[in-house]
């Protein structure tokens, strides 16, 4: 029988969407497969194991609350997890201040990690097994309107 390797494919950094209005988590109600119409949702690859997500903001003392959900191919949405954001200094290529403190509640089938998350002036991300899902958002809960926040995803097969 022939061996059979499988290569790594890592993807680049790419702008999911910006967010321009504060929105608010999810209602029960809403957590369903006809809200994915209203949504700037990024369909997962059919082979991405994992995916990475950054958050940065025009300004520097910006904080808030990011809400990432997930959903299978036309089916109801579930909250991957929930987090506390802060800016820190460290300035994005964008020029844009990356988020460097996020207190995360997970609710995800796996362990969702968070990676230079603790206030350091870093670039604070969380990474997940995708899981089989094939859909991801996020929303932004935040409370002045000239703050706007660039959502960016990697991942991996």
């Amino acid at each position: 029988m022939a061996k059979v390797y499988g290569a790594t494919k890592h993807s680049g950094y790419a702008l999911l969407r910006t967010v321009s209005a504060t929105e608010s988590a999810l209602g029960n109600a809403e957590k369903t497969a006809a809200q994915l119409a209203n949504e700037t949702v990024y369909d997962i690859p059919e082979l991405m194991n994992s995916m990475e997500v950054r958050i940065s903001s025009n300004n520097s003392s910006a904080s808030g609350t990011a809400y990432f959900y997930a959903a299978k191919s036309e089916d109801d949405i579930v909250l991957l997890g929930s987090s506390a954001i802060t800016i820190g200094n460290q300035v994005a290529s964008s020029s844009k201040f990356y988020v460097d403190t996020m207190t995360l509640t997970d609710r995800w089938i796996t362990e969702v990690k968070r990676v230079d998350a603790d206030g350091n002036d870093g670039m604070s991300r969380i990474v997940f097994d995708t899981s089989g899902y094939d859909n991801f958002f996020i929303h932004i809960n935040y409370g002045t309107p000239s703050w706007n926040w660039d959502v960016e995803i990697s991942g991996f097969n």
